[in-house]
């Protein structure tokens, strides 16, 4: 079946296919990176992208769509007068790389772009949660793995097993709530000394936050600043509502602070999010807020508080088929 997959992909790139379906399926597109770095590890550093692949997606956008600021999308959202060309750039949680590597490329095409930032992990200097799980598990030469809250104590002597519980831990992290989630990570991170977790940050450096001085500088790069909440933390039903309320409200106003300037914008750490989260961001005040549904931003129950974002391959070609498809 992988091999039919293939042969098919590659006759709808080679053939032109794609390009007579983006046309047919035209329509505003918010799409999301999170790191891009010039060398990373496809599996510790896998939120990253490679700095080559980047500038391809970007040569490509520039060439096909029209790109335009988070600001003018939300203008031409208000006025219903998109022309459906339309293509947003965001990042998500604020890697140092969006400063060093990103930032320059963009501005030195006169790109703009947005960055929604974690500020707990701006803050404290903090690795996101799926980071240090790959860090651990794939980065170190751990021979075993103890992380008692979820009940996990297993061997991980080769990359099969190392790739199953990565996934199994990524996944359930995603259900809990956040005290649970800070739990795991420490948990995890002990099985390690303290002198090996700062070895493997400094071989794996990609993953790294942004300070606050890092986030002044992207102002300088016709970058908007928009909200990630305070910490990395799904917005699902599993999570206290005052806890929610919290880290959209809260992030906002330290993102105000720290800069001096509006945070009007908002996405969903993971994409989740229900009717209270989403309440939650229109009380806050801000204009739009962000999920990674997959849909068209013409659908009739859209909701300006959970719009769509596409998340980026790591790939043009299945970038191409990506922008191809009907939303």
């Amino acid at each position: 079946m992988k091999i039919v997959k293939k042969y098919l992909k590659r006759k709808y790139l080679d053939f032109g296919i794609y390009s007579i379906f983006r046309e047919i399926n035209r329509s505003p597109r918010v799409l999301f990176w999170h790191g891009v770095s010039n060398e990373c590890s496809s599996i510790v550093e896998a939120e990253n992208i490679k700095f080559e692949v980047f500038k391809s997606q970007i040569l490509y956008l520039k060439n096909k769509f029209e790109i335009i600021s988070i600001e003018e999308y939300r203008d031409r959202l208000h006025l219903n007068c998109f022309t459906k060309k339309e293509v947003v750039l965001t990042f998500d949680d604020g890697y140092k790389n969006n400063l060093s590597v990103v930032a320059p490329y963009l501005s030195d095409l006169k790109i703009p772009f947005t960055v929604f930032i974690t500020t707990n992990n701006i803050n404290h200097n903090l690795l996101f949660p799926t980071s240090i799980i790959r860090l651990i598990i794939f980065g170190s030469q751990l021979k075993e793995i103890d992380i008692p809250s979820i009940k996990i104590k297993t061997k991980i002597l080769d990359f099969e097993s190392k790739k199953y519980f990565a996934g199994k831990i990524s996944e359930l992290i995603k259900t809990l709530p956040l005290q649970e989630v800070k739990n795991v990570c420490d948990e995890l991170i002990s099985n390690i000394s303290t002198s090996e977790m700062n070895d493997l940050i400094f071989k794996y450096s990609s993953i790294l936050p942004m300070n606050w001085d890092d986030v002044e500088k992207l102002k300088n790069y016709n970058c908007t600043i928009g909200s990630h909440c305070l910490d990395h933390i799904c917005c699902h039903k599993n999570q206290e509502k005052e806890e929610i309320k919290f880290q959209i409200t809260e992030s906002k106003k330290v993102i105000e602070n720290k800069l001096k300037l509006k945070c009007n914008f908002f996405a969903y750490p993971n994409g989740d999010f229900h009717e209270f989260s989403d309440n939650c961001v229109k009380e806050a005040g801000y204009d739009l807020g962000f999920s990674t549904q997959r849909k068209s931003v013409f659908n009739k129950d859209i909701n300006k508080s959970s719009l769509p974002r596409i998340s980026v391959p790591a790939s043009l070609d299945t970038l191409k088929i990506l922008l191809s498809l009907k939303l």
